[in-house]
């Protein structure tokens, strides 16, 4: 005699499509089908998945590594034990050759609202660079802070995922702003994660 063995849906890391995450309130006011499946983003149903079953909702508690497609996004969520985010991180590098200490301005327009959840610094040569990338506006002027000045020491890379403000708004650019460079320093190295909005 063989045995086969079927998955059980509820505890599979890949689960059937949701058609949006949801507030409590407007599932409330849905007119679902039968199977409609949504993410609540709030209530005492927050982070579960609701599947309406053609009578009342059933709600599924979300499992650390839970992944779904977000049909009106178009995006992959993944649950990490305790939020939904999406699952694709994106990346960007620039490089600054024989920085100065005015090696400021804009880099790259940003074409739909990004959040940035991680930057990484490489200073080659010389002593050390300090900087921060800036969010400018639409012309490029004007800026504010993303993350405080970061010191990148030559030939170590830095991390920073503590950010002052990570949330750049569709139309505007991205860029640096150079407080100070020490030594000969012949290129620094930005990359930044980033998730759009």
């Amino acid at each position: 005699m063989s045995f086969k063995k079927v998955p059980i849906q509820d505890e599979f890391p890949f689960q059937l499509n949701v058609k949006s995450r949801i507030t409590a309130a407007a599932l409330a006011e849905l007119s679902p089908a039968k199977g409609d499946r949504y993410i609540l983003t709030d209530g005492a149903n927050i982070n579960k998945i609701g599947t309406y079953n053609g009578s009342t909702w059933d709600y599924l508690i979300s499992l650390e590594g839970f992944i779904t497609w977000i049909d009106n996004e178009n995006l992959f969520y993944k649950f990490d034990g305790s939020n939904w985010s999406q699952l694709i991180i994106y990346s960007r590098s620039f490089i600054i050759t024989n920085p100065t200490s005015s090696s400021d301005g804009a880099i790259w327009r940003v074409p739909v609202a990004i959040t940035i959840t991680a930057i990484h610094y490489l200073c080659v040569d010389g002593t050390n660079i300090i900087g921060q990338l800036w969010e400018f506006d639409s012309n490029g002027l004007n800026g504010s802070t993303v993350d405080a000045d970061t010191t990148a020491t030559a030939g170590i890379n830095v991390d920073n995922t503590t950010l002052d403000n990570p949330g750049i708004a569709a139309g505007n650019y991205l860029g640096w702003k150079m407080t100070s460079v020490s030594g000969a320093v012949t290129k620094f190295i930005c990359t930044f994660d980033y998730t759009i909005n």
